[in-house]
């Protein structure tokens, strides 16, 4: 592993638009910095930011550095444990065996702010992207559809009753007249 040291780091993108953006863990290394006398272990980790929008505008190729702590626990104090439930969900056991190796490679959202800075050197002020929380990447894959249950139909209203027609009683004599008159029509034409 690279040893990295952290007070030499600078970012060197401008800020992100504020936001939620998925992430890609593309790398980490093991780095460090001095305080008072004695060295601070800590992970960097670098982030491909995907649909990376900075002053309004798409960027491609934007990666993210993020740095926390050595300590794997998956205790929820530990600042390494946001970074271990955004990538696992809740396949996150406390006390999990987790290898930083299993991180590379795997999506979460995360919510980028915009915080100012002061330079201690000269005092100029200057703008950093900032993560302020991580969850789970919710995949954009379309979801299986569903049958819902079908709803029996309604029993369809009654039909009305047909209209009452005209006396059509007819007896056999006025039949055979009928029929007498048709047959002479049939052979007279």
């Amino acid at each position: 592993m690279v040893m990295v040291n952290l007070k030499e780091y600078k970012e060197p993108n401008k800020p992100l638009d504020k936001g939620t953006y998925v992430v890609t863990v593309l790398s980490y290394e093991q780095g460090g910095y001095e305080y008072n006398g004695e060295f601070v272990s800590q992970y960097v980790f670098s982030f491909a930011v995907l649909n990376a929008q900075v002053g309004g505008e798409a960027v491609q190729d934007y990666i993210y550095t993020y740095s926390t702590g050595t300590n794997l626990s998956t205790h929820k104090n530990n600042k390494l444990y946001p970074l271990l439930k955004a990538v696992f969900g809740n396949d996150l056991a406390v006390n999990s065996n987790i290898e930083l190796d299993d991180l590379v490679g795997k999506k979460f959202e995360a919510y980028f702010s915009i915080e100012t800075k002061k330079r201690k050197s000269d005092g100029q002020e200057y703008s950093i992207s900032v993560i302020k929380d991580m969850s789970p990447h919710v995949s954009s894959k379309p979801k299986p559809v569903v049958s819902q249950p079908v709803k029996p139909k309604a029993p369809a209203a009654p039909k009305p009753a047909p209209k009452p027609m005209a006396n059509t009683d007819i007896d056999d004599e006025q039949v055979s007249a009928l029929l007498d008159s048709e047959v002479d029509d049939i052979i007279n034409s």
